[in-house]
Protein backbone atom coordinates (compact mmCIF):
# COMPACT_ATOMS: atom_id res chain seq x y z
CA UNK A 1 0.00 0.00 0.00
CA UNK A 2 1.14 3.15 -0.70
CA UNK A 3 -0.03 6.08 1.68
CA UNK A 4 0.33 10.20 0.10
CA UNK A 5 0.57 12.23 2.86
CA UNK A 6 -0.42 16.05 1.63
CA UNK A 7 -0.34 19.00 4.48
CA UNK A 8 -3.11 21.40 4.23
CA UNK A 9 -2.82 24.99 2.37
CA UNK A 10 -1.79 27.91 4.31
CA UNK A 11 -4.25 29.80 6.72
CA UNK A 12 -4.00 33.32 8.31
CA UNK A 13 -3.53 32.00 11.15
CA UNK A 14 -0.17 29.81 9.90
CA UNK A 15 0.83 33.30 8.02
CA UNK A 16 0.77 34.70 11.54
CA UNK A 17 2.99 31.97 12.99
CA UNK A 18 -0.52 31.43 15.41
CA UNK A 19 -0.69 27.64 16.81
CA UNK A 20 -3.77 26.43 14.61
CA UNK A 21 -4.11 23.28 16.09
CA UNK A 22 -8.36 22.68 16.48
CA UNK A 23 -8.61 26.21 15.74
CA UNK A 24 -10.95 26.11 12.36
CA UNK A 25 -8.97 28.41 10.16
CA UNK A 26 -10.03 28.27 6.56
CA UNK A 27 -7.36 28.70 4.08
CA UNK A 28 -6.10 32.53 2.58
CA UNK A 29 -5.35 32.80 -0.75
CA UNK A 30 -1.62 31.83 -0.73
CA UNK A 31 -3.20 28.67 1.07
CA UNK A 32 -5.97 27.98 -2.19
CA UNK A 33 -2.97 28.71 -4.48
CA UNK A 34 -0.86 25.78 -2.41
CA UNK A 35 -3.48 23.43 -2.64
CA UNK A 36 -4.43 24.15 -5.87
CA UNK A 37 -0.38 23.02 -6.76
CA UNK A 38 -1.57 19.10 -5.32
CA UNK A 39 -3.60 18.70 -8.78
CA UNK A 40 -0.48 16.95 -9.85
CA UNK A 41 -1.59 14.22 -7.84
CA UNK A 42 -4.76 13.94 -10.95
CA UNK A 43 -2.12 11.31 -12.38
CA UNK A 44 -2.06 8.99 -9.05
CA UNK A 45 -4.75 5.84 -9.35
CA UNK A 46 -6.05 6.80 -6.02
CA UNK A 47 -8.06 4.24 -4.33
CA UNK A 48 -9.26 6.70 -1.17
CA UNK A 49 -8.51 9.87 0.05
CA UNK A 50 -8.94 10.93 3.70
CA UNK A 51 -9.08 14.08 5.26
CA UNK A 52 -9.26 16.16 8.53
CA UNK A 53 -12.21 17.46 9.67
CA UNK A 54 -10.87 20.87 9.88
CA UNK A 55 -12.02 23.33 6.90
CA UNK A 56 -8.21 23.99 6.11
CA UNK A 57 -7.84 20.35 5.21
CA UNK A 58 -11.29 19.80 3.81
CA UNK A 59 -10.97 22.29 0.98
CA UNK A 60 -7.55 20.88 0.60
CA UNK A 61 -9.19 18.02 0.45
CA UNK A 62 -12.10 18.71 -2.13
CA UNK A 63 -9.16 20.07 -4.32
CA UNK A 64 -7.75 16.41 -4.59
CA UNK A 65 -10.91 15.27 -4.95
CA UNK A 66 -12.37 17.08 -7.91
CA UNK A 67 -9.44 15.32 -10.12
CA UNK A 68 -10.85 11.60 -8.79
CA UNK A 69 -14.72 12.25 -8.94
CA UNK A 70 -15.47 8.18 -8.54
CA UNK A 71 -12.96 8.13 -4.88
CA UNK A 72 -14.50 8.04 -1.57
CA UNK A 73 -13.58 10.95 0.44
CA UNK A 74 -13.83 10.33 3.86
CA UNK A 75 -13.38 13.03 6.75
CA UNK A 76 -12.24 12.17 9.70
CA UNK A 77 -11.46 13.79 13.42
CA UNK A 78 -9.03 11.23 13.79
CA UNK A 79 -6.29 13.13 11.33
CA UNK A 80 -6.77 16.67 13.35
CA UNK A 81 -3.77 18.84 14.14
CA UNK A 82 -2.84 18.47 18.20
CA UNK A 83 -5.32 19.75 20.63
CA UNK A 84 -3.28 23.12 22.02
CA UNK A 85 -5.65 23.83 24.46
CA UNK A 86 -5.55 27.49 26.14
CA UNK A 87 -2.58 28.40 23.42
CA UNK A 88 -5.01 27.61 20.55
CA UNK A 89 -4.93 31.19 18.31
CA UNK A 90 -1.46 32.47 20.07
CA UNK A 91 1.86 32.78 18.97
CA UNK A 92 5.01 31.76 20.65
CA UNK A 93 5.85 35.24 21.86
CA UNK A 94 2.17 35.39 23.35
CA UNK A 95 2.42 32.33 24.93
CA UNK A 96 6.12 32.56 26.33
CA UNK A 97 5.03 35.79 28.15
CA UNK A 98 2.50 34.22 30.28
CA UNK A 99 4.98 31.00 31.05
CA UNK A 100 7.91 30.05 28.68
CA UNK A 101 8.94 27.49 30.58
CA UNK A 102 5.77 25.65 30.51
CA UNK A 103 6.33 26.14 26.92
CA UNK A 104 10.04 24.71 26.87
CA UNK A 105 8.64 21.73 28.81
CA UNK A 106 6.37 20.88 26.06
CA UNK A 107 8.60 21.68 23.56
CA UNK A 108 11.37 19.37 24.93
CA UNK A 109 8.50 16.50 25.94
CA UNK A 110 5.76 17.19 23.73
CA UNK A 111 5.21 13.55 24.25
CA UNK A 112 4.00 13.59 27.68
CA UNK A 113 3.43 17.42 28.19
CA UNK A 114 0.37 18.76 26.94
CA UNK A 115 -0.64 22.33 26.42
CA UNK A 116 -3.13 23.42 29.20
CA UNK A 117 -6.34 21.95 28.14
CA UNK A 118 -4.84 20.49 24.96
CA UNK A 119 -3.38 16.89 24.59
CA UNK A 120 0.18 15.59 24.48
CA UNK A 121 1.92 13.94 21.63
CA UNK A 122 0.62 10.28 23.02
CA UNK A 123 -2.56 10.96 22.86
CA UNK A 124 -2.76 12.33 19.37
CA UNK A 125 -0.55 9.09 18.99
CA UNK A 126 -3.35 6.99 19.89
CA UNK A 127 -6.01 8.82 16.86
CA UNK A 128 -3.54 8.19 14.23
CA UNK A 129 -3.16 5.05 15.51
CA UNK A 130 -7.05 4.11 14.92
CA UNK A 131 -7.22 5.54 11.77
CA UNK A 132 -4.24 3.32 10.54
CA UNK A 133 -6.06 0.72 11.52
CA UNK A 134 -9.07 1.55 10.17
CA UNK A 135 -6.83 2.15 6.53
CA UNK A 136 -5.44 -1.51 7.46
CA UNK A 137 -8.73 -3.23 7.15
CA UNK A 138 -9.83 -1.20 4.09
CA UNK A 139 -6.80 -1.09 1.87
CA UNK A 140 -4.26 -3.64 1.02
CA UNK A 141 -1.68 -3.93 -1.58
CA UNK A 142 -1.74 -2.17 -4.81
CA UNK A 143 -3.69 0.63 -3.23
CA UNK A 144 -2.79 4.49 -3.47
CA UNK A 145 -4.43 5.93 -0.07
CA UNK A 146 -4.24 10.24 0.37
CA UNK A 147 -4.60 11.40 3.81
CA UNK A 148 -4.86 15.32 4.14
CA UNK A 149 -4.02 16.51 7.32
CA UNK A 150 -1.43 18.60 9.68
CA UNK A 151 2.01 19.37 10.43
CA UNK A 152 1.60 17.51 13.93
CA UNK A 153 0.28 14.45 12.90
CA UNK A 154 2.39 14.53 9.94
CA UNK A 155 5.56 14.62 11.88
CA UNK A 156 3.98 12.25 14.49
CA UNK A 157 3.57 9.51 11.92
CA UNK A 158 7.09 10.48 10.88
CA UNK A 159 9.05 9.80 13.84
CA UNK A 160 6.81 6.91 15.18
CA UNK A 161 6.30 4.79 12.33
CA UNK A 162 8.96 5.63 9.53
CA UNK A 163 12.00 6.04 12.37
CA UNK A 164 10.51 4.50 14.68
CA UNK A 165 12.16 7.01 17.11
CA UNK A 166 10.26 9.55 18.78
CA UNK A 167 12.97 12.11 19.13
CA UNK A 168 12.63 12.39 15.32
CA UNK A 169 9.87 14.23 15.87
CA UNK A 170 11.17 18.10 15.02
CA UNK A 171 13.66 16.46 11.82
CA UNK A 172 11.04 16.71 9.36
CA UNK A 173 8.72 19.67 8.47
CA UNK A 174 6.50 19.58 5.30
CA UNK A 175 5.34 22.67 3.50
CA UNK A 176 1.86 23.71 3.00
CA UNK A 177 0.30 21.98 0.34
CA UNK A 178 3.96 19.81 0.07
CA UNK A 179 3.21 16.12 -0.61
CA UNK A 180 4.98 13.15 0.88
CA UNK A 181 4.86 9.64 -0.05
CA UNK A 182 5.44 6.40 1.90
CA UNK A 183 4.70 2.51 1.10
CA UNK A 184 3.98 -0.06 3.47
CA UNK A 185 6.17 -2.98 3.98
CA UNK A 186 5.62 -6.00 5.71
CA UNK A 187 7.79 -4.91 8.62
CA UNK A 188 6.33 -1.79 8.66
CA UNK A 189 6.49 1.79 6.90
CA UNK A 190 9.22 3.20 4.57
CA UNK A 191 9.71 6.69 2.79
CA UNK A 192 8.98 6.45 -1.21
CA UNK A 193 9.67 10.07 -1.65
CA UNK A 194 9.57 13.45 -0.46
CA UNK A 195 8.51 16.78 -1.33
CA UNK A 196 9.34 19.17 2.05
CA UNK A 197 10.60 22.71 0.15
Amino acid sequence: MRLIWVRHGETEGNRQGRYVGHWDDPLNKQGRQQARMTERLSRERVSAIYTSDLCRSKETASMIAAHHPSVPLAITPLLRECAFGEWEGRTYDEIAAHGEAYLRRWYDDPWHVSPPGGECLQQMEQRISRWLETLAVRHGRGDTVVAVAHAGPIRLFYAKWVKRNPRALWDFSLRHGGVWVVRRREDGWEEESWNPS
